[in-house]
């Protein structure tokens, strides 16, 4: 048989090839993930006061392509890794009812899960949308609005807290009604933590589109910033924006160790989060500052590098290009943060700084890192913060989580 030329192999199959390629599912628009929030106890769950809600959560498309056939994943579980966790995914307690839609251009568009308009999910399970036929149009924005019922005295799991800015709501303190098929905002009161889509995915229209897994802690999921661009708070995701499709895998307190379903503390680690990644090129793994401050690594750096590296190559069969962070300093103060001569730095700094300067290596299973410690520190591995840039010696104030997104070069993801 002879050599094909190109003119011969795009005559049968050249544009078939293309096309595959144009229309891969991949995340598709900002703001969802997995279900995390900032705090232990009742936070996790709702209170089991309330037996029903309506969330209205903004989401924007990403800027490079439109997007179709829409699917949206719920679930009836979150993340859960504070350090005396011994689960890295909690299932929710009872089962849990929603009815869902997508409120776009003036008009609203009901989700159906195999083809009805609302279902029941069981403790520990994941529900995904039937696909919407809705273009929506590169730079958008659009509103999933999800009504969540359960029966009286149970719960269901939240996380990340109510932006009001971006018209965020829910009706959890109002009442509860379902307003899924209504358009625009209704009344919405209280500080409210919010229940929504885990996952956003759907085809796109331009030929080899990226889109992204955020993977990290309070840092990453935006403690200490404010005002985020378009409702993303956090530097990687300020760094992103919309310009490619993204979701986040965070949550306080996140360890390394957690993300592991081989620690020995950890039972299954991920297997439901990780899912996630579906359809996504690259990973931003952002894990490292709460397990250094744990003093997790105990037994030294070798320790740390088994794994880091495990998750690194879990990631990578995945067919992800991985990126970690290097990690920020923590250190505690006489006169809150103003000065760097009234800091001392955390007594771990020794391992994070080893952990950093071999990060910095790149080592085999990573893509590349993104220097986020240096701009925060005095100087390299000095384990102080620039004066005034956070004003609890772990999370950066927004100035700071500003010079660390300028550090994310987001054409290599």
């Amino acid at each position: 048989m002879g050599v094909i030329n190109q003119d011969e192999l795009d005559a049968i199959g050249g544009d078939r090839v293309a096309r595959a390629l144009t229309r891969r599912v991949q995340a598709v628009a900002t703001r969802s993930g997995m279900i995390g929030g900032t705090g232990p106890g009742a936070t996790s769950f709702t209170d089991g006061t309330a037996t029903s809600a309506t969330y209205r959560v903004m989401h924007q498309v990403r800027a490079d392509a439109s997007a179709q056939d829409l699917v949206v994943r719920y679930a009836n579980y979150r993340a859960e890794l504070l350090f005396n966790s011994t689960s890295g995914e909690v299932d929710g307690p009872n089962p849990i009812t929603i009815k869902a839609a997508i409120e776009y251009r003036g008009k609203v568009y009901p989700l159906r899960f195999y083809g009805q308009r609302s279902i029941t999910i069981a403790p520990g399970c994941h529900v995904d949308s039937d696909a919407l036929g809705v273009d929506l149009i590169a730079g958008e924005t659009f509103y999933e609005r999800v009504y969540v019922s359960v029966a009286a005295g149970q719960k269901w799991p939240v996380g990340f807290d109510r932006n009001a800015i971006v018209d965020d709501q829910c009706n959890i303190n109002n009442g509860g009604a379902d307003v899924v098929d209504a358009l625009g905002t209704f009344t919405s009161s209280g500080s409210i933590r919010m229940f929504g889509a885990i996952g956003l995915w759907g085809t796109t229209s331009v030929l080899g589109s990226s889109s992204a897994l955020i993977v990290g802690d309070s840092i990453t999921a935006g403690v200490g910033d404010t005002n985020g661009m378009n409702g993303c708070n956090g530097y990687v995701k300020r760094a992103i924006g919309n310009s490619i499709g993204w979701i986040e895998h965070t949550r306080s307190g996140y360890q390394l160790r957690f993300w592991d379903d081989q620690y020995a503390g950890v039972q299954g680690g991920h297997v439901r989060g990780i899912t996630l990644s579906r359809g996504a090129n690259s990973v931003i793994f952002a894990l490292g500052t709460n397990d250094v401050h744990a003093n997790a690594w105990n037994q030294g750096l070798a320790q740390a590098q088994e794994f880091y590296t495990r998750a690194w190559k879990q990631l990578r069969n995945r067919g992800l290009k991985v990126f970690q962070t290097t990690i920020t300093p923590q250190s505690t103060t006489t006169d809150g943060w103003v000065t760097t001569a009234n800091q001392t730095a955390s007594p771990y700094n020794g391992i994070r700084s080893q952990i950093n300067d071999w990060i910095r290596t790149t080592p085999d299973g990573l893509a590349g890192y993104f220097e986020i410690a240096d701009v925060v520190e005095t100087a390299r591995n000095s384990g102080i913060w620039r004066a005034g840039d956070t004003t609890d010696g772990t999370h950066p104030i927004l100035a700071a989580h500003l010079r660390m997104a300028a550090a994310i070069d987001v054409s290599r993801l």
